[in-house]
C-alpha cells in the first residue's frame, strides 16, 4: 500500500507560515510596548528626580529664573511621559488586534491538523483491513493447499 499523504498538506505548511508571521508581528509589537514601558519608567524617575532636586534647591535658596528652568523642566518631562502613554495605549490596542488575529490563525491551523489526524486515522485503518484480509488470504490458501494433498490420498 503507498505511503500516507494528507491532500491539504500544502494548504497546511501555508496556513502554518501564516501562523508563524503572525506570532511574529506579535512578538514585535510587544517589544515595542515593553520598550515603552521602559521609557515611561526612566521618565518618571527622572521626574521625581527631577522634583527633589528643585525641593533640595529651593531649601538652600534659588533664583526665579533656575525655579523657571525647573518647572519648564519638569512641564517637559510631564508631557513626554503623556505622549509616552499615549503611544503606550495605541501599541496595547494593536497587541490585542494581533492577539486576535494570531488566536483565529492559530483555530485554522488546528481545524487543518484535525482533519490530517481524521484521515490518517481513516488510512491506518485501511491499511489494516488490507492487512487483515491478506492474512486471511494467506491462511485459506494455506488451509486449501494442506486439504488438497488430503483429498487426492483419499
Amino acid at each position: 500500500m503507498k505511503k500516507f499523504h494528507f491532500t491539504l498538506d500544502k494548504m497546511l505548511r501555508y496556513k502554518d507560515s501564516i501562523l508563524e508571521e503572525e506570532k511574529n508581528r506579535l512578538m514585535q509589537i510587544r517589544a515595542e510596548k515593553n520598550a515603552v514601558d521602559t521609557r515611561i519608567e526612566k521618565a518618571e524617575a527622572d521626574l521625581v528626580q527631577l522634583d527633589q532636586e528643585r525641593c533640595e534647591r529651593a531649601s538652600q535658596g534659588i533664583s526665579v529664573f533656575e525655579l523657571r528652568t525647573y518647572a519648564y523642566h519638569i512641564e517637559n518631562t510631564n508631557r513626554h511621559i503623556k505622549a509616552l502613554t499615549e503611544e503606550q495605549e495605541k501599541l496595547e490596542k494593536q497587541i490585542a488586534k494581533q492577539l486576535a488575529v494570531v488566536i483565529e490563525r492559530t483555530q485554522e491551523v488546528s481545524g487543518l491538523e484535525k482533519l490530517r489526524d481524521k484521515q490518517r486515522e481513516e488510512y491506518n485503518q485501511t491499511v489494516m483491513k488490507e492487512e487483515q484480509e491478506n492474512i486471511m488470504e494467506m491462511v485459506t490458501s494455506k488451509y486449501i493447499r494442506e486439504e488438497a494433498p488430503e483429498e487426492a490420498a483419499s
